[in-house]
């Protein structure tokens, strides 16, 4: 009696777990992106204009002192 409950048991673990395991297989099928708000949208534009891009000091100091990048695996 004890090994078939186990035997149950086990079993219905496992169906949990596999059924749970394949709910995000079966979400991926669906695309679920939808376009920005309006408000974000300008909220972006805003922030864009703001944004000092011309400077490009921060890249130049993150580049000195670089030799060489890390070999590939």
């Amino acid at each position: 009696m004890t090994s078939r409950f186990n035997l149950i048991t086990g079993l219905s673990v496992f169906a949990l777990f596999a059924a749970g395991a394949a709910l995000p297989a079966l979400a991926q099928g669906q695309d679920a992106r939808k376009d920005a708000a309006e408000a974000t949208k300008q909220a972006n534009a805003a922030l864009l204009r703001q944004l000092p891009f011309q400077d490009t000091t921060d890249f130049q100091n993150a580049k000195k002192g670089f030799i060489a990048a890390l070999p590939a695996k």
